[in-house]
């Protein structure tokens, strides 16, 4: 029995090995993927909604626009958090090597952004365009896709540069969640200049300042983003990855702390992770629209700090089976609203006449299931190679050799 549980158990710790993240540093931290499938696990909510219930409203009428409609919308909650996440990351990288007296290697920070993001982005926009090309496919209810670009040559050609949104003022024609990676991107080059400012701040003024800035960014500059060409841009989403920085700002005083306090300290931290996703979720239905201008950084600043540093929290997100699914967010992103477009045709057929919560509950388990399944194809063969630095390097030896080999054999 023990032969044949050892010989099950290596192929399975194999596999978990190698659907693990690569981090640059090696320093993997599993709580931060738990957090990110949280993220990427309410865009689904509501993505998965709003394509089975488009085909289902002869069978289950009056539910779009209702209030299931409304207590399923999270999506754009899940984007705050993501955006808050990035900015803590980008600060543990750059604030962290400036604050140890380090310089920053902006090439290889640049190169690094390149390498890692771009050919999984490349791939998808450019499967989209061809997939939308050959079969002619068109939604009629893709908002998204009837407005910006006139063609898809000309979609694909911006979105390449990550300005389809401010270009035409609408979400990708090709992949409509790309709009946050574009924003993404936006603060990627702003990102060192940033961690440049912070380090040069007085210590004990660094924290309360950061959040100060984020309140007064969040209230006065963030509203003016109302121009269709500058909604889907930082200018109305800084506050949330300069919330990130504040929680690394956060990370780095308590690690000061005595052990006591920090101990004691994550019961506190349990129940703001609690009560701010809560919040979150719920504010348009309790907060003021002039309210959650602010509020929606707060309530993601401290959601992102609740978990990294409550306890039974910060437990459940490092389960393995949640942040290793938590870890390939990025793919998941990129190929999920396809997936679900084309997915739903099928599955709004299962479960038909039975009760509404029946059937959405079938849906999302057959419509994540074959999400899943296809992200984590794309991230084996596609997301994860790219995070292994050294990847350019490799394949260039790979060709090259190919190459020479093939000259040999010639000659």
């Amino acid at each position: 029995m023990s032969s044949l549980c050892q010989r099950l158990w290596q192929p399975l710790r194999k596999f978990v090995a190698d659907s693990r993240r690569i981090t640059t540093s090696g320093d993997w931290l599993p709580e931060v993927d738990g957090i990110r499938l949280v993220a990427i696990g309410l865009v689904l909510v509501q993505h998965i909604f709003e394509r089975v219930i488009r085909r289902s409203n002869a069978i289950y009428p009056d539910i779009e626009g209702g209030v299931w409609e409304r207590a399923l919308g999270t999506g754009t909650t899940g984007v705050l958090i993501f955006f808050t996440l990035s900015g803590y990351i980008l600060a543990r990288i750059l604030v962290g090597r400036l604050s140890s007296g380090r310089p920053l290697d902006l090439a290889s920070y640049f190169m690094r952004r390149i390498t890692r993001l771009e050919p999984p982005y490349f791939l998808v926009m450019t499967g989209m365009y061809l997939f939308l090309s050959f079969t002619g496919m068109h939604r009629e209810h893709a908002v998204s896709f009837n407005r910006g670009a006139e063609t898809l040559t000309g979609a694909w050609l911006v979105s390449m540069f990550y300005a389809y949104c401010p270009t035409f003022g609408t979400m990708p024609k090709l992949n409509p969640p790309a709009w946050s990676l574009e924003i993404e991107v936006q603060f990627y080059l702003l990102a060192p200049l940033v961690a440049f400012l912070l380090v040069r701040c007085r210590e004990r003024v660094r924290l309360p300042g950061m959040i100060a800035c984020m309140l007064v960014w969040a209230v006065t500059i963030a509203p003016l983003a109302t121009d269709p060409h500058l909604k889907y841009t930082l200018l109305g989403f800084f506050p949330f990855f300069f919330g990130g920085f504040a929680v690394f700002e956060i990370q780095r005083l308590l690690g000061g702390a005595h052990t006591s306090l920090r101990k004691n300290l994550r019961p506190v931290c349990d129940i703001l992770a609690i009560f701010s996703i809560a919040g979150l979720l719920t504010i348009d239905h309790w907060a003021p629209a002039s309210a959650r201008l602010w509020l929606k950084p707060v309530g993601t600043l401290l959601f992102v700090a609740g978990c990294l540093f409550g306890g039974f929290v910060r437990r459940l997100l490092s389960i393995p089976v949640i942040s290793l699914a938590g870890g390939m967010c990025y793919s998941i992103y990129l190929v999920h609203l396809p997936v679900i477009e084309l997915g739903a045709d099928f599955t709004v057929r299962i479960g038909r006449g039975y009760p509404f919560l029946v059937f959405l509950a079938i849906q999302f388990v057959l419509l994540c299931s074959v999400v899943m399944v296809f992200s984590w194809v794309f991230f084996r063969l596609i997301e994860r190679p790219c995070m292994n630095r050294e990847w350019p390097k490799r394949l260039w030896l790979f060709v090259s050799g190919k190459i020479q080999k093939s000259n040999r054999d010639v000659s």
